[in-house]
């Protein structure tokens, strides 16, 4: 019996396709890292149960969301840390290379973890030293 390629209709002809497969960020390179904007994370994800955190990373060419798959390092440092985990935070992740691990296991991945506080601009109360007529201005054109 020959086979034959069956026509399947698309009903999203005009849009963008996900990609396929996972996209994240794969250690290699001492000293390598993202930055970006914390987005939040997903816990129990893959066979293995990880965490994945997901940072909103601009540049030149664009924006666009990375995944950070959580590693026993990253996970421990992101615990331990004064590092809440509110969205909004800036969040990198620098990998400083392995050491060797016990035997018969992968070698340890090492990473740091650094933050900042989100920048919160809150609308403060015109000084009293300012007139009304000033405080309306000031609004007017936006300030």
């Amino acid at each position: 019996m020959k086979a034959t390629k069956a026509t399947i209709p698309n009903p999203f002809k005009g849009m963008h396709d996900a990609p396929s497969g996972y996209s994240g960020v794969t250690w290699v390179t001492e000293g390598q890292y993202v930055l970006g904007t914390y987005m939040g994370y997903r816990s129990n994800v893959g066979p293995n149960m990880q965490r994945v955190y997901t940072l909103h990373v601009e540049e030149e060419d664009g924006e666009s969301d990375v995944n950070v798959w959580g590693t026993t390092v990253i996970d421990s440092l992101m615990d331990a840390s004064e590092f809440k985990g509110r969205e909004g935070q800036k969040l990198g992740i620098q990998y400083l290379g392995s050491r060797k691990g016990k035997k018969g296991m992968n070698p340890t991945k090492l990473f740091r973890v650094a933050w900042s506080e989100p920048v919160i601009i809150k609308d403060t109360p015109p000084t009293s030293k300012q007139s009304r007529t000033e405080r309306k201005r000031g609004k007017r054109q936006g300030k």
